[in-house]
C-alpha cells in the first residue's frame, strides 16, 4: 500500500521552516558573506572611473541627493548636492528677463496683459509672469492665481497686436536655452567637495539657486552599475544558502512526514493475526468475508455431555 503525506505533518514542516529561516539567517550571512564580497568587487571596479558630463538640459532630471558640479555661462562652477527643482522668485529674474526683452520686440512685459489661444480655439487672458520649463506662467484674470500653461497646449501667445509667439517658436527657444526661465536648480553647497561619496553631516552649507537657462554643463558621479550587479549576485547567493539551510533544518526537526494511511472510504481498524487463515486480517473481515471468497468452516466447540463421556472413557 502506497504511503501518503499527511496534512498535519506538512503544516508542521511549514512552521519549522519559518522558524529555521529566522534562526539561521543571522548566522548564515556572516558565514557566506556573498553580498559584502559582491559589493567590494563592484566598488573596486567602478571606483577609478571619473564623473561624466551631461547636456545642460539634463540638469532638471538629475535625482535629488546626487553630487553635482554645474558649469554656468559666466564660467563659474557650483559644487554640491542637488536638492531639487524650484521657482526663481528673486529680483534677479526681473533683471534677466528685462535684459532679454530689450532684444526681442513684441515680447510681453512682466505683469503686462497677454492673450493665449489654446488648441481648442478658446482664448485665455491674464497677466504675464515669466517663463518656466516648457511653459508660460500667467496670473489668470478669472481666478487671480498663477497658472502654468504648457507650450504644447497653445497655438500662440500675444502681448499686443504687432506679434504672435507661436508654440513652435517658444519650444525652439526654450530647448536652446534662450528663454529666461524661472525654473532653477537648488544646490546645497558642499565644503570640502569630493566625488568619493555622500557628504559628511555638517558638510552642506546653505542652498543656492542656479537658473536652469544659465547652466552650460552638468557633471555627476559615474553610475556604479558594476557595484549594483555584483551586490545583487552576492545577495542571491546568500538567499540560496539560507533557503537550503532552512529546508534542511526543518526536515531534521520534523523527521519523516510519511505514514501508512488507509485508502479513502475505509476505516482505520488495526490488523490482527488470524490463527485459522495464518495471516493478518481485520476483525471485521473475518466476520464478513469479501464477496467471491469461501468462508473457512471452523469446528464447533464440544458440548457438556460430550466432555463427560470423554472423561468417563479416559
Amino acid at each position: 500500500m502506497a504511503p501518503q503525506r499527511t496534512g498535519r505533518a506538512s503544516a508542521t514542516r511549514v512552521v519549522l521552516a519559518c522558524l529555521a529561516t529566522l534562526v539561521l539567517a543571522p548566522l548564515t550571512f556572516p558565514i557566506t558573506g556573498c553580498t559584502a564580497v559582491g559589493y567590494l568587487i563592484g566598488s573596486a571596479i567602478t571606483h577609478p572611473d571619473p564623473p561624466h558630463s551631461l547636456p545642460a538640459g539634463s540638469a532638471l532630471y538629475v535625482k535629488p541627493g546626487t553630487l553635482v558640479v554645474l558649469a554656468t555661462e559666466d564660467s563659474t562652477e557650483v559644487r554640491g548636492v542637488f536638492l531639487g527643482r524650484a521657482q526663481d522668485e528673486r529680483p534677479d529674474y526681473v533683471r534677466r528677463y528685462e535684459a532679454w526683452r530689450s532684444g526681442h520686440a513684441g515680447s510681453p512685459a512682466l505683469g503686462g496683459g497677454v492673450e493665449i489661444e489654446m488648441h481648442n480655439r478658446k482664448h485665455q487672458h491674464g497677466r504675464f509672469d515669466g517663463f518656466t520649463y516648457r511653459a508660460l506662467r500667467v496670473i489668470s484674470d478669472r481666478t487671480g492665481r498663477a497658472e502654468q500653461v504648457s507650450f504644447e497646449s497653445i497655438h500662440w501667445m500675444s502681448a499686443d497686436s504687432t506679434r504672435r509667439w507661436s508654440k513652435d517658436e517658444l519650444v525652439r527657444l526654450d530647448a536652446a536655452g534662450e528663454l529666461p526661465s524661472r525654473e532653477a536648480l537648488r544646490v546645497g553647497i558642499v565644503e570640502p567637495f569630493s566625488w568619493r561619496g555622500n557628504p559628511q553631516p555638517g558638510g552642506v552649507r546653505d542652498a543656492t539657486l542656479v537658473p536652469a537657462d544659465r547652466v552650460s554643463l552638468v557633471w555627476i558621479p559615474n553610475p556604479r552599475t558594476a557595484r549594483k550587479v555584483f551586490t545583487y549576485l552576492g545577495a542571491t547567493a546568500d538567499a540560496i544558502v539560507i533557503v537550503a539551510a532552512a529546508a534542511a533544518g526543518a526536515y531534521a526537526c520534523s523527521g519523516s512526514d510519511f505514514s501508512l494511511a488507509e485508502p479513502a472510504g475505509t476505516s482505520l481498524t488495526p490488523y490482527a493475526f488470524d490463527t485459522w487463515s495464518g495471516d493478518y486480517v481485520r476483525p471485521d473481515s473475518a466476520a464478513a468475508p469479501a464477496t467471491g471468497t469461501k468462508e473457512v468452516e471452523r469446528p464447533a466447540a464440544p458440548s457438556a455431555a460430550a466432555e463427560s463421556m470423554l472423561r468417563t472413557t479416559r
